[in-house]
């Protein structure tokens, strides 16, 4: 193996085990000693390729949107014409996406950075990503959600607070998927347990996103 593979295997470990712990014990919460010792690699590693905890956190949330942006490159493009129908794509794709721990560790990421003042709402920051392209998974949510609720109704408070039940379903979305397939996992169909099904989930979320945006409209006197 050439030293640039060993290099680009051991940057990757140390993502995936970033993606772990930061999930795990949020930022403040989680040591480079610790992410080094999952990705069974040391901290000069950390500092030699993002230079340090803060250049790591930053490059890996890139990572994981640079991801995110691809798995739902079709939910995305629904926005601006349909947001309720690229709501219902985004959920259809967590609970069909292979890689369910991805979704957990990233919606758990981005509901630790709403509750530690992490996540600017419509910050310049985040306005300027979208406008040249670079818009994350956070930025297409908040994007989103705002497009569900109208621009009467779209305060940054609503945002905030609809985001937040948002993404806790999409986190308990990605780990019901990742359930189900341990949980039937060597069993033959008859033998698996009994399950709720995806199209059952989808109308669940929806139902519930609906009557909230319902809710926050109305307060808002919006017709």
């Amino acid at each position: 193996m050439s030293k640039s593979s060993k290099r680009v295997s051991c940057r990757d470990r140390l993502l995936l085990a970033g993606m772990e712990i930061f999930a795990l014990r949020g930022y403040s919460g989680a040591t480079v000693r610790e992410i080094s010792l999952r990705a069974k690699s040391n901290i000069a590693a950390i500092n030699y390729y993002f230079s340090d905890k803060a250049g790591f956190y930053e490059t890996l949330r890139s990572h994981a949107s640079a991801l995110s942006a691809e798995k739902l490159e079709s939910c995305w493009a629904e926005l601006d014409k349909e947001p309720w129908e690229a709501l219902r794509q985004h959920i259809i794709r967590l609970l069909e996406s292979k890689p369910a721990n991805f979704w957990a560790q990233l919606n758990c990421i981005e509901l630790r950075e709403l509750m530690d003042g992490r996540y600017d709402l419509f910050s310049k920051k985040n306005a300027d990503a979208e406008e040249d392209g670079r818009g994350n998974y956070g930025d297409y949510i908040v994007a989103l959600l705002a497009a569900l609720l109208g621009e009467k109704a779209a305060s940054a408070e609503n945002v905030r607070l609809l985001r937040h039940t948002f993404q806790g379903l999409c986190l308990f979305l990605a780990i019901h998927a990742k359930r189900e397939k341990t949980a039937g996992k060597g069993k033959k169909e008859a033998e698996k347990p009994e399950s709720l099904s995806h199209e059952f989930l989808v109308d669940y979320v929806c139902g519930i996103i609906e009557k909230i945006v319902a809710d926050m409209q109305a307060e808002n006197k919006v017709e």
